[in-house]
């Protein structure tokens, strides 16, 4: 049940907040088209089938917001083809392939094959001081946190000094 409210409550915020900039740097065709009213004062219905083509390439919030899918990226297959060029009198044949975005940054798959030995790691590749220190680093940031929660707790029950009880609420606003 509080995991339900602590969602509710960061849904309220998220819906409080406007993302002018995302819209502005990945919604192209928005930004464009409210250029184009600002400089007219007339809102304009887009009603022409090349303009729209256009505008759907400019927005690119779908590809920033969702991460594609495997089905999207299989059903998106470079496109290729032949074609012919005809410059000084001279025919020349151009091979010639596009790729989306999707495409250009999803990482390929290696594909291994069942005689192929693959190399995995073992304890002997692993440093032993980088470990020793990753260790130590970790105990410190647990030692950190505990001391810091101690605080808290000793500052809900009234038992800590008035800079302590600051320390301890500004950790606390920044847990949050």
């Amino acid at each position: 049940m509080t995991l339900l409210n602590r969602h509710r409550e960061l849904v309220a915020k998220i819906k409080s907040v406007r993302y002018l900039h995302v819209v502005r740097e990945y919604n192209a065709a928005a930004d464009s088209l409210a250029g184009e009213a600002l400089e007219s004062k007339v809102s304009k219905v887009v009603l022409n089938d090349h303009r729209k083509t256009e505008l759907k390439e400019l927005n690119r919030i779908q590809e920033m917001i969702y991460e594609p899918s495997s089905d999207d990226i299989k059903a998106e297959n470079t496109s290729s083809g032949t074609f012919v060029q005809i410059r000084d009198g001279k025919t020349q044949r151009v091979k010639v392939s596009a790729t989306t975005r999707n495409q250009a940054k999803t990482k390929k798959k290696r594909v291994h094959f069942e005689d192929e030995v693959r190399h995995e790691p073992t304890a002997d590749d692993i440093d032993p001081v980088t470990v020793q220190e990753e260790r130590r680093r970790r105990i410190v940031k647990a030692q950190d946190e505990e001391l810091r929660g101690s605080n808290l707790n000793a500052v809900l029950r009234g038992e800590t000094t008035y800079k302590e009880a600051r320390e301890a609420w500004k950790w606390a606003a920044n847990t949050v």
